[in-house]
């Protein structure tokens, strides 16, 4: 009820009680006008706290709404500097023929300035200066060492040496085609004396040059498995 309603009920009260020979009119009018007049004010309060407590509402949703936004923000900060890794990725490869699926650790090396995702049941150690390795946990003679190659490494050179050190296993080196074990930009060289096998993967990437040789054997084959975490080296950006 607005005021000029108050008003007009509380004249309406007068002139009834006036109709019943009431004698104080005056003052009684008054009176009442000035009491209908607060019952008035009364009765608008709680009414102008709910529009506050609407006011106040959208203020707390604003509020929720923030950390959405924040997230936003740094996923695509993450998209634009690929150097920021995740510390899991899911990996698929095969042992032996049997096919597996498995969450690789993210790993780093300080030894090279490296990092790689590292699968359970591997272990990433430096082996010397320049040259670290990833073995299967309690058989250290099947391993992959990794090498990562100067800026302005000479391809040519590196793929001579690479034969050289193949050809201790068997003068027979032949150049993987096998779809399976393949690796965007690289060149892959295997020796196989019928019991061991030595891959040589020569990875030409300006970018992130590396040289990976895996040492495995007719009955231990884990090289998808190496190859699959090898493609997730990555040289530490420099400061």
């Amino acid at each position: 009820m607005n005021r000029l309603q108050a008003i007009l009920a509380g004249a309406s009260i007068t002139l009834a009680l006036t109709g019943c020979g009431t004698a104080e009119s005056g003052s009684g009018d008054i009176q009442k006008k000035e009491d209908s007049s607060d019952a008035s004010t009364a009765a608008s309060t709680p009414s102008d706290k709910q529009g506050q407590k609407k006011t106040d509402a959208p203020k707390q949703t604003d509020s929720k709404a923030t950390p959405a936004k924040q997230s936003d923000t740094d996923s695509k900060t993450d998209s634009a500097n690929p150097s920021v890794r995740v510390m899991e990725k899911n990996l698929s490869y095969s042992v032996n023929g049997a096919e597996k699926k498995n969450t690789a650790f993210l790993k780093r090396s300080e030894n090279q300035h490296f990092s790689m995702y590292v699968l359970p049941g591997y272990v990433l150690t430096a082996e010397e200066p320049m040259k670290d390795s990833l073995f299967v946990k309690g058989k250290e003679d099947i391993f992959m060492r990794i090498e990562i190659l100067p800026a302005d490494a000479d391809w040519a050179d590196i793929e001579n040496n690479t034969k050289l050190q193949l050809k201790s296993i068997s003068e027979n080196i032949k150049e993987v085609s096998d779809p399976n074990l393949s690796i965007p930009n690289a060149k892959m060289l295997e020796a196989n004396n019928g019991h061991d096998i030595v891959t040589g993967i020569i990875i030409k990437d300006e970018n992130n040059p590396v040289r990976l040789t895996l040492f495995t054997t007719k009955d231990n084959d884990q090289r998808k498995a190496f190859i699959e975490m090898g493609k997730t080296i990555l040289k530490d950006q420099k400061k």
